[in-house]
């Protein structure tokens, strides 16, 4: 449903620099087109002083990065206030700075609702489109109208541009990577209850963000961007310790969960943002319960959990080699909402099972299997012999996890994988 939303994305910025660069390049309307000039046609005194822009666009950034998002607000229009007059704006670069500091304001209201995953609630049942998107998109398509000719800048340094064209454009650019942020996040939720999700494709769209991103480094903005970049980044990483514990790869799994709380903490560093976070992530989205300030964190969380719970599952034969009595006990029964070892357990409990068993389906593999965890291989130095490779139903279907937890699986399991490799091979 949202494979193509990067494309659709791509496209819409393409029709509308079409139909932008079409208008009245002054960005000003015709009713003032007679109060624009005084005298010889000579633009009156700007408004606007590009340093003290600066300065307040950066004062904001910081509200931004730090999820204050109603102070970012009040900063832009506490100057602007400052600033206004009861004539008309009719400098030309005026209309820039305007324009620039209008979008700044509504891209606060709409960040606020963004971490607050207000995309992801039901929608009416008459409404198909997301509101914050086209929220997204309208201040977008402001910032061409205000300057049309900074849709077309290829210099990203920005060395021969205006300066408020220049940050129109990575203004813009900031917009519309929240968009495609915004059809990641609906991808996830919308295939993870009824359909498989292509995590490899998600890890691609995330990069590519993340590559845009990259080049917005030296401006006022900095702080806002900064704020998206982390983001991203924690995004990727979950995305990719996902798809490692899926090929049941142990050791990168390890490195990368761990890395995952070190960006967390990182990019979190203002605390005050979770102090609402006081009630179990699973829970969040119940309208009974109070709201979190920052949903989108929560989600990161329960994501993190889960990935943990899905760590401790696939993994526990292994780390019971290295692991006490009491850490053995502490992974059996921690609760972080998705304790799927103690699940099992329950299931195997009420259903009298002699076994239950998570195979890998390793078919379509042609890599050698050495078993899950750590082995000596050629290029390893570590005593002991090497590690041969395991052949077949071992290495065709090797069990993760079992309960009870036989040495060489249970004689069943066992033949329940032949007959569905034979079922197979004569289909």
């Amino acid at each position: 449903m949202e494979e193509d939303s990067d494309e659709v994305v791509e496209a819409a910025e393409a029709a509308l620099e079409t139909a932008c660069c079409s208008t009245d390049p002054s960005g000003i309307s015709p009713s003032h087109a007679s109060t624009a000039s005084l005298g010889g046609g000579q633009w009156t005194t700007p408004l606007f002083h590009p340093s003290d822009v600066e300065r307040v666009v950066q004062r904001y950034g910081q509200f931004i990065e730090k999820f204050q998002f109603n102070q970012a607000r009040e900063t832009i229009e506490q100057y602007m206030q400052s600033t206004s007059r009861p004539l008309a704006i009719t400098n030309e670069k005026d209309v820039s700075w305007a324009a620039l500091l209008s979008s700044l304001a509504s891209i606060a209201n709409c960040d606020k609702n963004y971490y607050l995953l207000s995309f992801l609630q039901p929608k009416a049942f008459f409404r198909k489109e997301n509101a914050l998107k086209n929220q997204y998109y309208q201040i977008s398509e402001n910032l061409v109208r205000a300057s049309p000719s900074a849709v077309a800048v290829s210099d990203s340094s920005g060395s021969n541009v205006a300066q408020a064209d220049y940050l129109i454009v990575q203004c813009r650019q900031y917009v519309l990577a929240r968009v495609k942020m915004i059809n990641i996040y609906t991808t996830i939720t919308s295939l993870g209850n009824d359909r498989e999700i292509v995590w490899e494709s998600i890890h691609a769209r995330g990069v590519r963000i993340a590559e845009t991103l990259q080049t917005s480094q030296k401006h006022s903005l900095f702080s806002m961007v900064h704020l998206l970049s982390g983001e991203v980044a924690v995004l990727l990483l979950l995305v990719s310790a996902q798809i490692h514990i899926s090929n049941c790869k142990m050791l990168e799994s390890l490195l990368q969960l761990k890395e995952i709380r070190e960006r967390f903490d990182f990019w979190v560093r203002d605390s005050l943002c979770l102090n609402s976070v006081n009630k179990s992530v699973l829970h969040f989205f119940r309208s009974t319960d109070k709201l979190p300030r920052n949903r989108l964190i929560s989600w990161f969380v329960q994501f993190y959990n889960l990935l943990m719970a899905k760590f401790s599952l696939y993994f526990t034969n292994v780390l019971s080699n290295f692991c006490s009595v009491d850490d053995l006990k502490t992974i059996y029964t921690i609760d972080n909402g998705y304790n799927f070892i103690s699940n099992a357990t329950q299931l195997v409990k009420k259903t009298d099972a002699v076994c239950l068993a998570i195979v890998m389906d390793r078919e379509n593999s042609t890599d050698n299997f050495y078993g899950f965890g750590y082995h000596r291989l050629k290029d390893r130095f570590t005593p002991g012999a090497l590690t041969e490779p395991r052949k077949g139903i071992a290495a065709l279907c090797p069990v993760v996890f079992r309960l009870p937890s036989p040495t060489e699986g249970h004689k069943s399991v066992r033949i329940t994988i032949k007959n569905r490799l034979l079922i197979k091979k004569c289909c």
